[in-house]
């Protein structure tokens, strides 16, 4: 099975799932019941409602959290920070979470485990041509994030190097997904 373009990676069940769900959502839009345009046009359409946009929108709710990581002096703080943001959801560097035991599935186990690189597995980072192959493009996204949140580009240049570094750097202490998939630990 070849990966779309447009996607980072391809999930069977779940990609038939949401193309599934695309279709009854489209449905139940066509028939035009009551309020259900309006909900979606609040949320989709911010031309038809407001001056608002959506990257107004992200922005607004985002700003207090990027203003609390960026007044993060030491890695002390950014692990309280990222204790705060994990009880809302944020997950960084490791989350934690409970399913089914693996070995008993009557039970339900916490289980923890490495939260995701930027790029979608090690060889990108281990791989110097790799890596070399989609490096501007990676760093012109990270630029173009800072950007949308309102850092001026030589700024955001370099705080997009700063990220990518770090990533790199994080990746000597992760697990490749196949080793992961593989792993069970007593």
């Amino acid at each position: 099975m070849k990966i779309p373009e447009d996607e980072s990676s391809v999930s069977l069940i779940m990609d038939k799932l949401n193309d599934e769900n695309e279709k009854v959502l489209k449905h139940v839009m066509q028939q035009g019941w009551p309020l259900v345009g309006e909900l979606y046009d609040s949320c989709m359409s911010f031309n038809n409602t407001s001056s608002t946009t959506a990257d107004d929108a992200s922005l607004k709710v985002l700003s207090p959290v990027l203003d609390q990581i960026a007044a993060t002096k030491n890695k002390r703080k950014l692990f309280r920070l990222a204790g705060v943001l994990f009880k809302t959801g944020t997950s960084f560097v490791t989350r934690l979470g409970v399913q089914a035991d693996a070995r008993k599935s009557t039970v339900n186990a916490l289980y923890a485990s490495q939260n995701g690189l930027s790029l979608p597995d090690l060889p990108y980072y281990m791989e110097r041509k790799k890596f070399e192959s989609i490096s501007d493009a990676f760093h012109a996204y990270v630029v173009k994030l800072f950007m949308l949140v309102g850092w001026g580009s030589r700024a955001a240049a370099s705080q997009a190097s700063t990220v990518i570094g770090f990533d790199k750097r994080l990746h000597r202490f992760s697990y490749r997904l196949m080793i992961l998939s593989q792993r069970t630990i007593a």
